[in-house]
């Protein structure tokens, strides 16, 4: 039996919900031989008898980064199994190499990473912020660790905790790097996102406009098949819109977002949850700014819908703020916060008369076209 299929054996069998705490990642694993492997085939999350975190023995250190490869190529489509991946990976590392091998901490971050997409922040919270004690100063993973943990505080509406985190990020990637690197610009498009989160749209659009500049200048003399600094371009471009809706520039705003939208279509494809992110930012900010009466956003509406796959919900990228559950229907946000920020669903918004409410762009009553090319 080789040793992914020993691996997978153990732990890809009915994993359970995260109804409770994830166990801290001080706890101290044990040890499970391969002969465990015939006497308990079905583990859940720990050892079958003394319920203790999990960890592979020394024969199966060297496969360690396939399981970790593996357990990335998981992550976007089933969480739940990545994550397990994931904490084998940790508590394996943690019992051969100790809490601060380069290994651990890389698992230690995986397993964070995948705790936030799970909606469970308060143990995301925990796994990241002992990571972040662990690394080095110097080291390139603290600035990864604080990237994460930022997007965590982010989602749980700790904005002020999230912004400081990534404004340090951005600080000591300038200091690094320099203040046209692709790694700065990108730290400072998160800081503009959680200035935009907190209501603060002047120091945001000054920061997404000064990114935009300088990855045009970066991007002159490259080859056009380079889409890197473009890339940069979009994102920008993208959270500028949402700014400029935010402040009432509406009009200007859903161009900039249609227009990531079908260049991420091309680059990125119809499949790829960041395209319908940025449709679905479109279509929020066109539908509360009453753009359908203007014949060629209704036909960009039914044009995107006509296209958009069954498996992409109805708003991508987005959950509950209080549920934390899939939005299915109509979405809901305070009239008080910023375009596409946070959102609700029907049942937490309850029947509050300060709340934005749209409902999904496939409920939309206009016709269908069959291109985007408008």
């Amino acid at each position: 039996m080789s040793s992914l299929h020993f691996l997978m054996g153990i732990i890809c069998v009915q994993l359970p919900p995260l109804t409770v705490a994830v166990e801290s990642p001080a706890a101290e694993p044990q040890l499970l031989l391969r002969s465990c492997a015939t006497a308990a085939p079905v583990l859940r999350w720990h050892h079958p008898v003394s319920l203790e975190p999990v960890a592979m023995e020394a024969a199966l250190l060297l496969h360690e980064p396939e399981w970790m490869a593996l357990g990335e190529s998981l992550q976007e489509n089933d969480p739940l199994l990545a994550l397990a991946l994931f904490r084998t990976c940790f508590f394996t590392n943690v019992h051969h190499r100790g809490r601060q091998a380069s290994t651990t901490l890389d698992a230690q971050l995986a397993v964070g990473d995948c705790l936030g997409q799970l909606h469970r922040y308060t143990d995301a919270i925990v796994w990241l912020t002992d990571a972040m004690r662990l690394c080095d100063a110097d080291d390139l993973k603290l600035r990864d660790c604080m990237t994460l943990l930022a997007m965590v505080y982010l989602q749980s509406q700790e904005v002020a905790t999230a912004r400081t985190l990534l404004e340090h990020v951005a600080l000591l990637d300038e200091l690094d790097e320099g203040s046209s690197a692709l790694v700065t610009l990108e730290a400072l498009l998160n800081v503009a996102a959680a200035y935009r989160y907190g209501g603060n749209y002047a120091p945001a659009i000054a920061i997404v406009n000064s990114v935009i500049a300088t990855a045009h200048t970066n991007a002159v003399g490259v080859d056009d098949d380079d889409a890197t600094w473009e890339g940069v371009i979009q994102d920008g471009r993208f959270t500028l819109g949402l700014l400029l809706c935010s402040t009432g520039e509406s009009d200007q705003g859903c161009e900039y977002l249609f227009a990531v939208f079908r260049w991420r279509l091309q680059h990125f494809g119809g499949e790829a949850i960041c395209t319908w992110t940025a449709f679905s930012a479109w279509y929020w900010c066109s539908a509360l700014a009453g753009r359908w009466v203007i014949a060629v956003e209704a036909h960009r509406l039914a044009a995107g819908v006509a296209i958009m796959p069954l498996t992409i919900g109805n708003w991508p990228g987005k959950i509950c703020v209080k549920c934390t559950n899939a939005i299915v229907g109509a979405a809901f946000a305070p009239t008080a916060v910023g375009f596409y920020t946070y959102l609700y669903c029907q049942s937490c918004a309850g029947s509050d008369d300060a709340m934005h409410a749209c409902p999904p762009a496939r409920g939309s009553p206009v016709g269908t076209i069959h291109n985007v090319g408008t």
